[in-house]
C-alpha cells in the first residue's frame, strides 16, 4: 500500500492515500479541524461495476458552492454518506445553516435552510424536527430525445411544522397565528424534456383537513371587523381603513348588487367557490406556455390577491410569492368563502386612495354601491386589473376603445352565464358612463327612502 500525510494551511488538513498492490480500491481519507471525509473505489475481479462508499462530516459547504454559483450560498455544513453496491444507490445527505443570496428569491440573503435527503427512493425532509416530508420519484431520460417523468407528494403535514420548517422570510408567522391542521399535496409531470409545451402536469392541494380543524379550534381576527392600512408604495402604507360596518362606506356581501358580485369572479376568479385558493389549471397552463407565447392570465386568484392587499409588499421575489402562498392557504382554511369575497370587495384599491367597492362607487358615480347599474358594476370590475392606469384613463370621462371592448366581453359573458336576459345585456351594452370622481369628504348616506 501506498500512504502519505499532508498539511494545508491554518485548517491543518490531513490527507491520506492508500491503494492496494494489485490496483484494484482506492480509497482515501481527509480530517480537518471539525470533519473528516473518506471515499473508497473497489472491485472484485468477477465483478461487472465499481462499488463506491463515500462519508464525511461537517464539509463546509460554501468553498465548495464557490465553484458552481459565486456567491450564491453563504455558510453551512453538510454531513452524509452515499453508497453505490450490488442491490443499487443510497444515499443520507444533510445540509444545514444555509444561507441563499439570490436576487430573484429576496433582496437578503434566506436562511438558515436544513434540508435531509434520503434514498434510494428519494424523501426530502425540512427543519430541524423534519416533519415536513415531501416524496418524490422520478424518470429521466439518457437520450435528450427521452420523455422524463417526476412525482412528488407532500405526506400529511401540520401547517405549524411546515412554517417551522422554513426560514423566517419565507414563513409569515406573526400573520398566520395559531392556524394548525394537516395539508398535503401532489404534483406529477411528464413529458419530452427539451418540450415544455407537450408537458402533462397534474396537481392537488387538499386543505380539507386544515380548514376543519383549524376552524373548530380558533378564530380568525379577520372573521368580524378589523383596521387595515393599504399598501401605498413598496412599503409604506396609506391611511387607517375600518373594514367593517363602522365604516360608512363599508358593504356586507348581502347587500353588494349580485350583477357586481358574478363581474368581479368572472373577470377575476371564476372558480372561486371550487379551487383550494389556487387556480391549479392556469397555473400549470402558465408553466407550459413557452415564454414567447401570449401571456396567461388568471394564475392570480382573489385569495391571493387579498393575501397581497392585507399582508405583503410589492416586490417580485420568489420569497414574497412563498410568502402569499402560505397566507393563501391560511386564509382559505380560516374563513369561509363567502368572507373572503366580502373582505375583497371591501379593502382592494379602486383608484388613486380609493379603498372598497363604496368608496368607488361614491367615486367615479356620486352613489351608494347597492344602486350601481350592470354597466357601472361592468367597469369597477374590469378596473381591478390596474386601477391606478385605468383611473388616468377614465378621469377624461371616455374609455378607451380596447377597455370598451374588455367591458362588451364581460358583458357577453354575464349574459351568456344566465345573469343578463336579452333586454338587460342590451340596457347594459348601450348605457352611457357618468363619471362624478367625487372625494369622499363630500359623500352623503341616506336610505332607501
Amino acid at each position: 500500500g501506498l500512504g502519505e500525510g499532508v498539511s494545508v494551511g491554518p485548517a491543518e488538513v490531513e490527507l491520506e492515500v492508500t491503494r492496494d498492490a494489485r490496483g484494484r480500491a482506492l480509497s482515501a481519507g481527509v480530517a480537518w479541524a471539525d470533519g473528516t471525509a473518506s471515499a473508497w473505489l473497489g472491485r472484485a475481479p468477477d465483478a461487472a461495476d465499481w462499488e463506491v462508499e463515500l462519508r464525511w462530516s461537517a464539509l463546509p459547504l460554501a468553498p465548495l458552492a464557490q465553484a458552481v454559483r459565486p456567491g450564491l450560498i453563504h455558510g453551512g455544513q453538510t454531513w452524509g454518506e452515499l453508497t453505490r453496491d450490488g442491490e443499487g444507490l443510497r444515499f443520507d445527505v444533510t445540509v444545514a445553516d444555509v444561507e441563499l443570496t439570490w436576487k430573484r428569491l429576496s433582496p437578503e440573503p434566506i436562511g438558515p435552510w436544513r434540508i435531509r435527503a434520503k434514498g434510494p427512493e428519494l424523501v426530502v425532509l425540512l427543519g430541524s424536527r423534519e416533519r415536513a416530508r415531501l416524496e418524490v420519484t422520478a424518470s429521466l431520460p439518457l437520450a435528450d430525445a427521452g420523455d422524463f417523468a417526476i412525482a412528488s407528494v407532500l405526506a400529511p403535514t401540520s401547517f405549524q411544522e411546515l412554517l417551522a420548517a422554513l426560514p423566517d422570510e419565507l414563513a409569515p408567522r406573526e400573520d398566520v397565528g395559531h392556524i394548525d391542521g394537516p395539508i398535503s399535496a401532489t404534483l406529477e409531470a411528464r413529458g419530452p424534456l427539451h418540450d415544455r409545451a407537450a408537458w402533462e402536469v397534474e396537481a392537488s392541494l387538499d386543505l380539507e383537513a386544515l380548514r376543519q380543524q383549524a376552524r373548530a379550534s380558533s378564530r380568525s381576527p379577520l372573521a368580524s371587523s378589523f383596521l387595515h392600512r393599504p399598501l401605498v408604495d413598496e412599503e409604506a402604507r396609506g391611511r387607517q381603513v375600518q373594514v367593517g360596518p363602522e365604516n360608512p362606506f363599508y358593504v356586507p356581501l348581502g347587500e353588494v348588487p349580485r350583477i357586481l358580485e358574478r363581474a368581479v369572479l368572472l373577470s377575476e376568479d371564476s372558480f372561486f367557490h371550487t379551487h383550494p385558493g389556487f387556480d391549479v389549471p392556469s397555473l400549470v397552463k402558465n408553466l407550459l406556455t413557452p415564454k414567447e407565447g401570449p401571456v396567461v392570465r388568471g394564475g392570480s386568484t382573489l385569495t391571493q390577491q387579498l393575501a397581497k392587499n392585507l399582508y405583503l409588499s410589492r416586490e417580485k421575489t420568489f420569497a414574497r410569492k412563498a410568502r402569499e402562498a402560505l397566507l393563501t392557504i391560511a386564509l382559505e382554511a380560516s374563513l369561509p368563502k363567502d368572507r373572503l369575497l366580502e373582505i375583497y370587495l371591501n379593502v382592494i384599491e379602486w383608484g388613486p386612495d380609493v379603498y372598497g367597492v363604496g368608496e368607488a362607487a361614491w367615486h367615479y358615480f356620486g352613489k351608494d354601491a347597492r344602486r350601481l347599474t350592470t354597466r357601472e358594476a361592468v367597469f369597477l370590475a374590469t378596473i381591478i386589473p390596474n386601477p391606478i392606469r385605468y383611473h388616468g384613463y377614465c378621469s377624461r370621462n371616455a374609455l378607451t376603445p380596447v377597455w370598451e371592448e374588455r367591458m362588451a366581453d364581460l358583458i357577453a359573458k354575464l349574459a351568456s352565464s344566465g345573469e343578463l336576459d336579452p333586454v338587460a345585456e342590451a340596457m347594459a351594452r348601450y348605457e352611457t358612463l357618468s363619471f362624478q370622481h367625487r372625494p369622499r369628504s363630500e359623500a352623503f348616506f341616506f336610505d332607501d327612502g
